[in-house]
């Protein structure tokens, strides 16, 4: 395979890879109210579930994507962009339906001091 061909070939890989992502901005909004945001794909729905309080309706993004194989997927919540956020969450939950076995799950939560 000569170099153009290796480098097409890696394009379209790169290419495929991300069509198989899935991600909404969103504006977190205070308030204490329960709100929820969600991504759908093969009849897979992740879900994204919260009531906070401060801040000013921040930017947040969800992302769904496949991962490897046609049976493994991944989601999660950020906030987007950078910047420091005033949000307190009250509670938080991310859901998978119908329900899936979990592989692997974490949760980072970044704590600053002024």
């Amino acid at each position: 395979m000569d170099l153009i061909s290796f480098l097409l070939t890696l394009f379209s890989l790169g290419v495929l890879h991300c069509s198989d992502v899935g991600t909404e901005t969103f504006h977190v909004q205070p308030g204490g109210k329960q709100y929820q945001v969600s991504l759908q794909r093969d009849g897979i729905i992740c879900k994204f579930v919260y009531q906070c309080q401060g801040g000013t309706n921040e930017n947040w993004r969800i992302t769904f994507m496949k991962i490897i194989d046609d049976k493994t997927y991944g989601c999660y919540v950020e906030r987007e962009g950078s910047g420091d956020s005033y949000l307190f969450f009250q509670s938080f939950k991310l859901q998978v339906t119908p329900h899936q076995e979990l592989l692997t799950g974490s949760v980072w939560v970044l704590l600053f001091n002024s």
